[in-house]
């Protein structure tokens, strides 16, 4: 079903607008003393009486009705009629007139339907006259006459006696009657003598004028009402036109909603009778609507009504089902239907720098003395809920509600909102998003055991063959110019001691704007890849660092761990020379991988005072690939790195001899030094070996190592006391 702006909404805006909006005249309400409360007390304090709104009904045979009353809905007992003889009825068709018995209808109408949608008591004085027209110059002058004279024995005059007489029987029998206005139901036939050069769109513009100053002169029920409201019902069709409407009826229209425009007491209360013709809603070769057409009339006539009528409304509800409408939730105040396999939808449009928009409010106290409302009340929201087995079960089955997150001010008005969803096979909804400036929360509140989440992509449908997935972006918010973008963080909550106080969350991983990420305690990495466990952040004592950079906690020993099982850890290094996308061979000399070493000492990091190399001894290719390993350290007293030995592929070489000096396998060279660069032999160093290259000639084995001038070379070796001569 559409509710739209051509029905309540646009009526309440226009009901609403400033008086120069809709004409030069003072809105209606102005200095009005409609009751408005639900009933009012007789004199002296006596029995309350309900309040009864009436509504003056004049016009033609559609303000009568021309349709079927066998297939017109049951008003209820609170909608009434007063006949002319006197006599006050339940408003169901066929309806009675006010005027004459003799225009009596034997047919349906709208206004059962007005009754039901209209949602309040209401009495109607119905004095239409089939064949009548708006403006004297238009009237056909078959003894119907029109709604612009008012001589004696005119419509008119016959309307006026008619509405007294009823304002008068309403009161006696007990109700507290409030002349609420006119409802005009002309220029149908108008339109068709437009059409027929009988008379024009300004002699009707002129007879609604007169009409309307006549209505708002004379006294109605004892008292004039200078600013009465008219609900003027726009003009529709004729299906025998061709098109279904000819020139006359588009003018009477156009002249509507001028007539409108320039009164401000005017108000347009339905403007899609002209629909009627294209949406089978009208009988063939006539201006009146099928029953089913008069229905749907008389509902949106009724829902128009209520922005005009101050009023407190029970219960509204627009059906366009051929069934009753579902029964309603406990405070329910509007219900909408819509017809079978069809959306049951409100539509409202908005043009230019407007908008469509639904505005919930919600106060503490009462309506007679709101109070501000506290923090985690709800403000407004969106419940969903489907038909089970055998009804509407359970509560609500999906949803959204936004609540305070404050006890409001007048300034200070703190929310969030949430949405809700039931698991399959629960009855239940539980929160499943909720929203709080600058933050989003899968689920909602936290509870006392909360279900696991997951943020997932849409994936492909299953039984779509070979397709791959989509990509997941999480992007951090983007700088400007020099500025770095934000940063994005993935937090958990480690155990903390035993108690039921929530546990702190703690970065696990952080990805900064410049594209550092930090692992672990780091959250501010101030290298590429920095995994770190300790408690200070931002470690930057080594610039220029650009691998994986590794803090441990302090006292503790930061490495790798590369455990297997079945199999082996392993740690791999790998160098490739020119490009990834365009890669070329090692060569001969270059150094495949690394390691070093260093410590904090003079108030400084020194860096690689000790060097595990790994590098190549020839140019690799798809069969040779020949390596060495090399020990670079810092002796005791110095500060300069020197090899210590190397592994050259087949043997192993003691001091700083290259890998072009690999003695073989199973051999081991020592690199030959000079009897006095020898270290003094001591028990700390017994038992080492060396190589000499300036050793005297003819030293027996044993004896002690001394250079004079020769020039031999050999092994010594530390008793303890002396190098001596080992072998030669």
């Amino acid at each position: 079903m559409r509710v739209t702006r051509r029905s309540i909404l646009a009526f309440l805006a226009l009901a609403l607008s400033a008086p120069a909006a809709l004409g030069q005249g003072s809105p209606w309400w102005a200095g009005q003393s409609f009751v408005t409360n639900p009933s009012v007390t007789g004199g002296g304090g006596g029995t309350t009486k309900p309040t009864l709104d009436v509504f003056f009904v004049i016009g033609d045979s559609n303000a009568v009705g021309e349709g079927n009353s066998a297939q017109s809905p049951t008003p209820p007992s609170t909608a009434l009629m007063y006949c002319a003889n006197g006599t006050i009825a339940v408003a169901a068709d066929p309806t009675c007139s006010a005027v004459t018995a003799a225009q009596n209808a034997n047919t349906g109408s709208q206004w059962p339907s007005v009754a039901i949608a209209y949602g309040r008591p209401i009495g109607f004085v119905l004095t239409g006259v089939g064949g009548s027209t708006q403006a004297s110059a238009c009237d056909f002058h078959t003894g119907n006459g029109n709604w612009q004279d008012t001589t004696p024995g005119s419509n008119v005059a016959n309307a006026l006696a008619a509405i007294n007489a009823a304002l008068a029987a309403y009161a006696n029998a007990g109700y507290a009657p409030v002349f609420r206005g006119i409802i005009a139901s002309l220029g149908g036939n108008d339109a068709s003598n437009i059409n027929a050069s009988v008379c024009t769109q300004a002699q009707y513009t002129a007879a609604y004028t007169a009409m309307a100053a006549y209505w708002r002169s004379v006294s109605i029920g004892g008292k004039v009402y200078p600013n009465l409201p008219i609900y003027q019902l726009q003009a529709g069709t004729n299906s025998l036109l061709a098109g279904a409407d000819g020139p006359g009826f588009p003018q009477v229209r156009s002249a509507q909603i001028a007539n409108a425009a320039a009164d401000g007491n005017t108000l347009l209360v339905n403007v899609d009778l002209a629909s009627f013709y294209a949406r089978g809603l009208l009988q063939v070769n006539q201006q009146h609507p099928t029953q089913a057409g008069y229905n749907q009339w008389g509902t949106e006539i009724g829902g128009a009504l209520i922005p005009f009528v101050q009023q407190n409304i029970p219960f509204r509800v627009f059906n366009q089902n051929t069934a009753a409408a579902p029964l309603p939730r406990t405070g329910t105040v509007l219900q909408v239907v819509g017809a079978d396999n069809a959306f049951g939808q409100v539509l409202m449009d908005g043009f230019g720098t407007s908008f469509p928009a639904f505005l919930t409010r919600s106060a503490g106290g009462t309506g007679a003395a709101p109070s501000a409302v506290t923090s985690g009340s709800n403000l407004g929201g969106f419940l969903m809920q489907g038909y089970g087995t055998t009804g509407y079960s359970g509560p609500n089955n999906a949803g959204m509600l936004c609540n305070a997150t404050q006890t409001f001010t007048d300034t200070a008005h703190g929310t969030s909102c949430t949405l809700y969803a039931t698991t399959i096979g629960n009855n239940g909804p539980t929160q499943s998003l909720m929203v709080n400036p600058g933050t989003i929360t899968l689920g909602g509140l936290d509870t006392a055991a909360p279900p696991a989440q997951t943020l997932n992509a849409q994936g492909v449908l299953t039984g779509t063959s070979n397709t791959a997935g989509a990509n997941l972006t999480i992007a951090g918010s983007r700088g400007t110019g020099t500025g770095v973008g934000g940063t994005i963080q993935l937090q958990v909550a480690p155990a903390g001691g035993a108690g039921s106080t929530q546990n702190a969350l703690v970065p696990q991983m952080t990805v900064l704007g410049n594209g550092n990420i930090g692992f672990g305690t780091e959250t501010n990495p101030q290298f590429p890849f920095v995994v770190s466990q300790n408690t200070t952040t931002g470690f930057n004592l080594t610039p220029g660092l650009n691998g994986i950079t590794l803090v441990g906690a302090t006292g503790t020993i930061p490495g790798y761990n590369a455990i297997g099982i079945n199999s082996f850890g392993n740690n791999q290094f790998v160098r490739i020379n020119n490009t990834i996308s365009s890669p070329q061979n090692v060569n001969n000399a270059d150094i495949v991988a690394g390691f070093g070493f260093g410590g904090w000492g003079g108030g400084a990091l020194q860096n690689g005072r000790a060097q595990i190399i790994v590098g190549a001894t020839e140019a690799w290719s798809g069969t040779t690939f020949g390596s060495y390993m090399q020990f670079n350290m810092v002796p005791v007293g110095t500060n300069s790195r020197a090899q210590s030995f190397m592994l050259p592929g087949a043997g192993v070489i003691v001091g700083t001899a290259t890998a072009t000096n690999d003695p073989g396998t199973g051999a081991l060279n020592l690199t030959p030094q000079t009897v006095g660069t020898l270290k003094t032999c001591s028990a700390t160093i017994k038992g080492s070996i060396a190589s000499v290259s300036d050793g005297d000639a003819g030293l027996a084995w044993g004896a002690t190592a001394v250079h004079t001038t020769g020039t031999s070379s050999y092994l010594v070796y530390c008793n303890g006391s002396a190098w001596t001569v080992a072998g030669k």
